[in-house]
């Protein structure tokens, strides 16, 4: 393996750092669900034992949400992208989104990879997580994670 000049690595972190600069807001939505308590939630129907619950709408579950504001870069994927000797992890398709953030985020996007129904709104749409690699020389200096176009089963914009 071939020794990185000891200067690179500052020039790609100062790089980096300027890249930061065109980082964008979007929203993290963690949804969290508690069961229905007049009508109680089915797991084999994946909604509520009573449908016209007044509580719950029919759903079983009643969500509450905590939003996170990060920053992040964000880019589409295109066709001539997924050439997979460029890097473009398996399972990314056309249309899909990556989305870069810095170490502070890591463990929030991580938060709403892992947790049901959570997602992000990215000016407007939402995607599911699907995914996520550090990126870098040496140390992850951002991670990207990938973006399924996705309807949210809660949305918190209703």
């Amino acid at each position: 393996m071939a020794m990185m000049p000891p200067g690179l690595r500052l020039i790609i972190q100062c790089s980096l750092g300027l890249s930061r600069q065109m980082y964008y807001p979007i929203n993290a939505i963690v949804v969290n669900v508690t069961v229905c308590p007049t009508c109680g939630y089915d797991a084999f129907t994946d909604g509520a034992r009573v449908i016209p619950c007044a509580t719950c709408g029919g759903t079983g579950e009643i969500p509450s949400y905590v939003i996170y504001q990060l920053r992040a870069r964000w880019t589409f994927v295109q066709l001539t992208a997924l050439d997979p000797y460029k890097g473009i992890a398996p399972g990314v398709e056309s249309g899909d989104l990556i989305v870069w953030v810095a170490p502070q985020d890591k463990e929030t996007m991580l938060q709403v990879y892992r947790t049901k129904n959570s997602y992000l709104d990215i000016e407007g749409n939402t995607f599911m997580v699907g995914g996520y690699n550090p990126d870098g020389v040496g140390n992850p200096d951002e991670y990207s994670f990938i973006g399924k176009k996705y309807k949210p089963v809660h949305d918190y914009r209703i």
